[in-house]
């Protein structure tokens, strides 16, 4: 039978989730810079350990069950309705039961720390993983409008809530952040009543008759926890050791360089994954080996030139979106700039793995990547705390380049030689164009700038960008078009 996902318009689908994801990231990106902007460094570096406390229950507490889910309801196909009945309502169950885990997590840290940061964490982990699990049905059932709907629900009603609440201090911005989340659970709780003839009502008793050997979300779930652990547990080392400043000063600079991955993100799980899936699954290796060199070449000309904008231009930009307010940030901005362009490839390579049954194969790189910053940032706290924020960054930056190169040796569709030498001229042009920018063309004329030389520079990039996609367009259509 043909997957379901091939069944529906892929253009379509892919376009809806695809600008969603985009206003998604847009309004995830308004917010944190609104929040930036209204508390000091210090104020900055609690709500940022607020939720990164938050992102990592999320994962540890995720268990996989969403990609469980989403697998079950893509693959049911109208015929015994009653066992997908019974195995809903038991997954139901056992969401609800590790979301109050969630809750109760926060509750015991709590208890012993008496930060109020940790019950604000733990009640918004777990309204999110329940929502988190209700867009994964829907996504099964491809009811596109009802995932896009909560895709956007949470981060509209955060900004909505922080536009209209006055902001003095950190405790606001969690009361705010929890609200939202309510409100996301309430429409998913809404929306999954609509589903009467599925049943979906949590059945405990069924928990027990669930063949674990079934459940198949566990290596991709684990390379989703380590990549995610990876990037919020720098921020999380400094807020627990109480190095605020350091703490706000590094998310700022995570924040910037995550802006072009995240809106990579969809385009990669939407457009990329699927259909390299479906060419493996046709047993077409020449094809899948030139869909994945072209992806890759076509990404990292945008990525390399949007990382060497960060390195060149780190006090421009961190002026543009946070102000001077947290001038303190650029130097970070500098040294981790690379980082957004070995977190695009790391998605490509990581999904083109997992494409070819190989999944097995992205998880040493991840661990490799993960174990040096492991062992470096408990050094870390033996340094100049001036120089804190620095040397966590130093730690990510040469952990992500062991990484990548790891990573190419174990993507042999991709040639590692070809790839490495591809992308270190890529950055190295991408460097000479930006240094020319700013510092060898005159700008007398210009009223703003280096702000100006931002713009001009981006221009550039712009434009070899557009060239570049247009030629790799042609290649990549018939590689990863309908007709695949």
């Amino acid at each position: 039978m043909k997957h379901r996902l091939l069944q529906i318009p892929l253009l379509r689908s892919a376009t809806l989730l695809t600008l969603v994801n985009i206003v998604n990231t847009g309004l995830a990106m308004l917010s944190g810079l609104y929040v930036a902007r209204q508390l000091d460094t210090q104020q900055y570096g609690h709500y940022a350990y607020m939720a990164n406390v938050f992102l990592l229950m999320i994962l540890f507490l995720g268990f996989g069950l969403s990609s469980q889910i989403s697998k079950d309801a893509a693959e049911h196909d109208g015929q015994h309705l009653a066992r997908f009945q019974e195995r809903l309502g038991s997954l139901i169950a056992l969401r609800l039961g590790t979301a109050l885990l969630a809750a109760v997590c926060g509750g015991l840290l709590w208890s012993v720390s008496r930060e109020s940061v940790y019950l604000y964490a733990g009640g918004s982990a777990a309204l999110f993983v329940w929502v988190d699990f209700v867009t994964a049905l829907f996504s099964g059932l491809q009811r596109i409008r009802r995932v896009a709907i909560l895709m956007i629900v949470q981060p509209l009603s955060f900004i909505l809530l922080l536009l209209a609440i006055p902001i003095r201090q950190e405790a606001t911005v969690y009361t705010i952040f929890l609200s939202s989340q309510i409100v996301s659970a309430a429409m998913a709780c809404a929306l999954v009543i609509k589903l009467p003839k599925l049943q979906p009502w949590p059945r405990f008793a069924q928990i027990r008759h669930l063949r674990w050997s079934d459940m198949v979300a566990g290596q991709v779930y684990i390379i989703v926890l380590l990549q995610t652990a990876y990037s919020a547990y720098g921020v999380t080392v400094l807020g627990a050791l109480k190095q605020y400043d350091a703490a706000g000063e590094l998310s700022i600079a995570l924040t910037v360089v995550r802006m072009l991955p995240l809106l990579f993100g969809s385009l990669i799980t939407v457009l990329y994954y699927p259909r390299l899936c479906a060419i493996h699954t046709q047993g077409e290796h020449q094809r899948f080996q030139r869909a994945a060199y072209v992806v890759y070449h076509s990404s990292t000309v945008i990525a390399a030139g949007c990382a060497a904008l960060l390195v060149i231009y780190p006090d421009v930009v961190i002026n543009v979106l946070y102000t001077s307010r947290h001038a303190a940030a650029t130097p970070v901005l500098g040294i981790i700039a690379l980082m957004s362009l070995f977190s695009i490839v790391d998605q490509i390579l990581t999904w083109t793995l997992v494409a070819s049954d190989r999944a097995s194969a992205a998880l040493p790189p991840l661990l490799v990547r993960l174990g040096l910053v492991l062992l470096t940032l408990p050094l870390a706290a033996l340094v100049d705390r001036a120089l804190l924020p620095q040397i966590v960054a130093l730690a990510y930056i040469g952990s992500s380049f062991v990484g990548w190169i790891v990573q190419l040796r174990a993507s042999s569709v991709i040639g590692v030689v070809r790839a490495i030498g591809f992308t270190t001229v890529v950055v190295g042009l991408g460097c000479v164009i930006g240094l020319a920018v700013r510092f060898v063309i005159p700008w007398p004329a210009l009223p703003y700038g280096d702000e100006s030389s931002l713009v001009v520079a981006a221009l550039c990039y712009g434009m070899l960008g557009v060239y570049g996609l247009w030629k790799r367009w042609h290649a990549a259509h018939g590689l990863l078009g309908e007709e695949a």
